[in-house]
């Protein structure tokens, strides 16, 4: 992203691992981070209108609760998105879409996904295309799981 500083890429999934790394990343980055955008990348084919309502909506809730943390921290609003895809693929095709310097995600995933976003991290990891920062939950203290 062309500007003065690190556009943030933060892959979630409503686990308290991928809150974690998004809240080291703003503090490990926080002086050179000037803008950050949260996605939460559903695993479904097609687009959204492949994906059921209730999806979407959690997506959506996924990303609502972990914007005040960017807020409090770095004083700005975060973008906002919902990506459709294999999870890996599509935050790797957003980051070189938009021009993201840094890809954030957790190492493990929510839940049943725990194997699934640990896979996530491990395939960005080999080619994102970008540079990926895999941050462990014992990173940041505080932060909670979103149910």
């Amino acid at each position: 992203m062309s500007g003065n500083g690190l556009h943030v890429l933060a892959g979630l999934d409503g686990s308290g691992e991928s809150r974690a790394a998004l809240a080291s990343a703003v503090r490990l980055f926080r002086a050179s981070i000037s803008h950050v955008t949260l996605a939460v990348a559903l695993d479904y084919d097609g687009d959204l209108r492949n994906v059921p309502q209730s999806e979407e909506d959690r997506a959506r809730a996924i990303l609502a609760d972990a914007a005040p943390l960017v807020v409090d921290a770095l004083g700005v609003e975060p973008a906002q998105v919902v990506l459709v895809g294999r999870p890996a693929d599509a935050l790797c095709r957003y980051a070189r879409d938009h021009e993201c310097d840094l890809v954030v995600v957790g190492p493990r995933g929510h839940g049943a996904s725990r194997w699934f976003f640990g896979s996530v991290a491990s395939q960005l990891a080999r080619g994102a295309g970008v540079p990926v920062a895999i941050l462990p939950a014992t990173a940041a203290v505080g932060v909670q799981q979103v149910s």
